[in-house]
C-alpha cells in the first residue's frame, strides 16, 4: 500500500507550530499557575523522498499567569535564537518512522530539543496491508515507546504509554533514581508522574497537514495537605504553504548522528 508521508524530493514544506505548556498546583489556596507558549514557522525539506532538513525560522515566546490577565509576549530574535535558526536538523524517516536524526556541533540543547519536538509530529505510523489499527514501537523525544494506533480514513490515532517509555533519562532531580529498561515493568521510571499522551494526526494529499498532541504528568501528592502538580502539555503543527528551491542552511555541514530523544544540557 502507500506509505505515507510522501513529500516530494526537492519541495520545502512551511509549518507553523506551537506548544503551550501548563503548570498547576492543585489542593493548595493562592497557588500561582503558570502557562508558557512558544510559536513559529519551520520548514521542512525533503533533500530526497526519506531524508529531510527541518530549519526553524522564526519563534515567539509568551507567558501568563493562569489566575490574572497578566501576560508578556516576546518575539525572539537575534541572540536568543541564534542557534535555533542558523543550525538546521537533518532526519532520516523509514515507513514513516524516524530512523536517523543528524544535528550539528554548533547546535544547543534547547534548540536541538525544539526540533526534535516537532519531527516527532510528522512521524506516521505505516500498517499493513489490511490493518487499520495495532500496537507498535516508535522512538521520537518522549523515548522508545509503544503506541496504540488507529486509523479512521484521512485521520490517525495515536496514544503513547509514557510510563512504558524507555530512554527517558530526567536529568538531575530531588528524588534520585536510575531509568530501567525492561519490557516486563509497568513504569520504566520512578513512577511518581503519571503520564499520558494523546495524538491526531491530517494525512492529505500525502502529506502531514495537521498534528496535534495533548499530553499531561500528574505527581500527587506525597503527603496530607500537600499540592498535587499537574502538567499539560500541548502542541501542534499545521501546514501552510509550499514552496520550490528553499536555500538550505548555509552553515558548515558538521552534522553528526545522534538519538532523537530529549537532551540534557
Amino acid at each position: 500500500g502507500k506509505v505515507y508521508p510522501n513529500y516530494e524530493t526537492g519541495k520545502s514544506y512551511f509549518y507553523v507550530f506551537e506548544t503551550e505548556s501548563k503548570t498547576q498546583l492543585l489542593n493548595t489556596k493562592g497557588e500561582e499557575n503558570i502557562a508558557l507558549n512558544l510559536k513559529g514557522y519551520a520548514v521542512l525539506t525533503a533533500i530526497t523522498s526519506c531524508y529531510f532538513d527541518l530549519s526553524i525560522v522564526s519563534l515567539t515566546r509568551s507567558h501568563a499567569s493562569l489566575q490574572t490577565t497578566s501576560s508578556q509576549k516576546t518575539l525572539l530574535s537575534g541572540q536568543a535564537t541564534r542557534p535555533l535558526i542558523l543550525n538546521s536538523l537533518r532526519f532520516r524517516l523509514e515507513n514513516g518512522n524516524i530512523e536517523q536524526v543528524c544535528t550539528t556541533g554548533n547546535d544547543t540543547f534547547w534548540s536541538k530539543n525544539i526540533k526534535k519536538a516537532i519531527i516527532s509530529l510528522l512521524q506516521v505510523q505505516n500498517f499493513p496491508s489490511g490493518q487499520v489499527s495495532g500496537f507498535f514501537e516508535q522512538q521520537d523525544i518522549s523515548g522508545k515507546c509503544q503506541v496504540y494506533v488507529e486509523k479512521q480514513g484521512n485521520t490517525f490515532y495515536k496514544k503513547r504509554f509514557l510510563n512504558l517509555c524507555t530512554h527517558r533519562e530526567f536529568g538531575s532531580s530531588l528524588v534520585n533514581g536510575v531509568p530501567f529498561d525492561s519490557p516486563t515493568i509497568a513504569f520504566q521510571s520512578v513512577p511518581l508522574l503519571d503520564s499520558t499522551s494523546a495524538c491526531k494526526q491530517g494525512i492529505y494529499d500525502d502529506i502531514v497537514q495537521s498534528s496535534v498532541c495533548h499530553e499531561e504528568h500528574v505527581l500527587k501528592s506525597l503527603a496530607p495537605g500537600s499540592p498535587t502538580i499537574r502538567i499539560s502539555l500541548n502542541t501542534s503543527i499545521t501546514f501552510v504553504s509550499l514552496k520550490n528551491n528553499f536555500k538550505l542552511s548555509s552553515q558548515p555541514k558538521d552534522y553528526t548522528p545522534t538519538t532523537p530523544y530529549f537532551q540534557y544540557g
